[in-house]
Parts: C-alpha cells; sequence; structure tokens
C-alpha cells in the first residue's frame, strides 16, 4: 500500500490522473515507491514505508476522492 499524495501534495482534480501514471510506473519499471512521513507501519504492515518495495506485478487499485463528494474507483491489470 502506498500514497501518491504524500509525495505531490493536494492536487484536486489531477490527483486520479497522477495516481493512474503512478501506477503505470510502478508496473513498469516494477517497484512502489514508499509512503512520504509514514515513520511506522507497526499498525499495518502492507504500507510501504522509507524505501522502494519490489513490485511482484498483479493489479492495482486506485481510489479517488474529490472534494465535492465524487469518488471513484480503478483496477489496473499488470502483465
Amino acid at each position: 500500500v502506498t500514497a501518491v499524495k504524500s509525495s505531490v501534495g493536494e492536487s484536486y482534480s489531477l490527483s486520479g490522473s497522477l495516481a493512474v501514471s503512478a501506477s503505470l510506473g510502478c508496473i513498469k519499471n516494477l517497484i512502489i515507491s514508499p509512503t512520504i512521513n509514514y515513520l511506522s507501519a507497526s499498525k499495518n504492515p502492507d504500507i510501504v514505508v522509507s524505501t522502494p518495495q519490489f513490485f511482484k506485478g498483479g493489479n492495482i487499485l486506485i481510489n479517488s476522492a474529490g472534494p465535492s463528494g465524487n469518488y471513484s474507483c480503478m483496477i489496473i491489470r499488470g502483465i
């Protein structure tokens, strides 16, 4: 689990597009970027902290929430 927003900040309407771009980069490079400013994953060991992790392939779920109450989810299938 990682959060693109921790790296780029609040980007409002662009946040979904940034998440898709980051996910495609993750699939291409087989690396999951860490969640910035998250110091410990003691409550959830699946959160990527401090250093990038190897991505074994598979599916990526992207959740996006807008300030006006718009919510969307997208699943990207890795090859």
